[in-house]
Protein backbone atom coordinates (compact mmCIF):
# COMPACT_ATOMS: atom_id res chain seq x y z
CA UNK A 1 0.00 0.00 0.00
CA UNK A 2 2.97 2.59 0.62
CA UNK A 3 4.76 1.75 -2.69
CA UNK A 4 1.26 2.95 -4.37
CA UNK A 5 0.80 5.61 -2.77
CA UNK A 6 4.54 6.57 -3.23
CA UNK A 7 3.75 6.11 -6.94
CA UNK A 8 0.86 8.08 -6.98
CA UNK A 9 2.79 10.80 -5.31
CA UNK A 10 5.53 10.81 -7.61
CA UNK A 11 3.43 10.41 -10.39
CA UNK A 12 1.56 13.68 -9.29
CA UNK A 13 4.92 15.86 -8.64
CA UNK A 14 5.67 14.98 -12.40
CA UNK A 15 8.65 12.61 -10.96
CA UNK A 16 10.63 10.06 -12.56
CA UNK A 17 8.53 6.43 -11.40
CA UNK A 18 10.39 4.68 -9.13
CA UNK A 19 13.20 2.07 -9.68
CA UNK A 20 10.83 -1.10 -9.63
CA UNK A 21 7.44 0.74 -11.11
CA UNK A 22 9.94 1.65 -14.44
CA UNK A 23 11.34 -2.11 -14.17
CA UNK A 24 7.99 -3.63 -14.09
CA UNK A 25 6.83 -1.12 -17.44
CA UNK A 26 9.85 -1.87 -18.95
CA UNK A 27 8.60 -5.36 -18.59
CA UNK A 28 5.07 -4.77 -19.92
CA UNK A 29 6.56 -2.97 -22.87
CA UNK A 30 8.60 -6.48 -23.60
CA UNK A 31 5.25 -8.45 -22.78
CA UNK A 32 3.07 -5.92 -25.22
CA UNK A 33 5.62 -6.73 -27.85
CA UNK A 34 5.49 -9.81 -27.53
CA UNK A 35 1.62 -10.54 -27.31
CA UNK A 36 -0.18 -7.28 -27.98
CA UNK A 37 1.31 -5.08 -30.49
CA UNK A 38 0.17 -6.54 -33.51
CA UNK A 39 -3.38 -6.11 -32.74
CA UNK A 40 -3.33 -3.15 -29.95
CA UNK A 41 -0.68 -1.00 -31.79
CA UNK A 42 -1.12 2.97 -32.43
CA UNK A 43 0.52 5.78 -33.65
CA UNK A 44 3.31 6.72 -36.08
CA UNK A 45 3.11 4.21 -39.14
CA UNK A 46 2.35 1.24 -36.80
CA UNK A 47 -1.99 1.11 -36.67
CA UNK A 48 -3.61 -2.47 -34.72
CA UNK A 49 -6.60 -3.90 -35.87
CA UNK A 50 -9.85 -2.04 -36.35
CA UNK A 51 -11.53 -4.45 -33.71
CA UNK A 52 -9.17 -3.82 -30.81
CA UNK A 53 -8.37 -0.81 -29.06
CA UNK A 54 -5.22 0.91 -29.57
CA UNK A 55 -3.01 0.60 -26.13
CA UNK A 56 -3.20 4.11 -25.85
CA UNK A 57 -7.06 4.16 -26.05
CA UNK A 58 -6.67 1.23 -23.44
CA UNK A 59 -4.49 3.38 -20.99
CA UNK A 60 -6.31 6.78 -21.13
CA UNK A 61 -9.49 4.80 -20.96
CA UNK A 62 -9.57 1.48 -19.05
CA UNK A 63 -8.27 0.99 -15.42
CA UNK A 64 -5.74 -0.76 -14.05
CA UNK A 65 -8.95 -3.32 -11.87
CA UNK A 66 -10.67 -3.53 -15.47
CA UNK A 67 -7.06 -4.57 -17.24
CA UNK A 68 -5.67 -7.12 -14.49
CA UNK A 69 -9.70 -8.46 -14.82
CA UNK A 70 -9.65 -8.69 -18.83
CA UNK A 71 -6.29 -10.27 -19.03
CA UNK A 72 -6.94 -12.82 -16.21
CA UNK A 73 -10.02 -13.77 -18.30
CA UNK A 74 -9.55 -12.31 -22.27
CA UNK A 75 -12.71 -11.90 -25.02
CA UNK A 76 -12.90 -14.66 -26.68
CA UNK A 77 -11.84 -12.87 -30.15
CA UNK A 78 -7.57 -12.55 -28.32
CA UNK A 79 -5.60 -14.99 -28.73
CA UNK A 80 -5.49 -17.40 -25.32
CA UNK A 81 -2.25 -15.91 -23.47
CA UNK A 82 -1.53 -17.33 -20.19
CA UNK A 83 0.09 -14.24 -18.33
CA UNK A 84 1.02 -14.40 -14.45
CA UNK A 85 0.04 -12.24 -11.98
CA UNK A 86 3.46 -10.43 -12.14
CA UNK A 87 3.21 -10.21 -16.01
CA UNK A 88 -0.22 -8.71 -15.93
CA UNK A 89 1.25 -6.24 -13.28
CA UNK A 90 4.25 -5.74 -15.63
CA UNK A 91 1.17 -4.89 -18.04
CA UNK A 92 -0.62 -2.53 -16.05
CA UNK A 93 2.95 -0.96 -14.90
CA UNK A 94 3.68 0.04 -18.60
CA UNK A 95 0.17 1.23 -19.40
CA UNK A 96 0.40 3.13 -16.61
CA UNK A 97 3.54 4.91 -17.89
CA UNK A 98 2.42 5.13 -21.34
CA UNK A 99 -1.09 7.24 -19.74
CA UNK A 100 1.09 9.61 -17.86
CA UNK A 101 3.21 9.75 -20.80
CA UNK A 102 0.11 11.02 -22.85
CA UNK A 103 -0.93 13.27 -20.30
CA UNK A 104 2.27 15.17 -20.47
CA UNK A 105 2.14 15.66 -23.92
CA UNK A 106 -1.64 16.12 -24.20
CA UNK A 107 -1.00 19.47 -21.28
CA UNK A 108 1.88 20.93 -23.66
Amino acid sequence: MRFAAALMFAALLGAPMPAPAQQAAEEGDQIIRQWCHECHAGGGNVRGTDAAPTLENIAKRRSADYVRGFLANPHTTMPKIDLTTKEIDAVVAYLDRLKQELEKTEKK
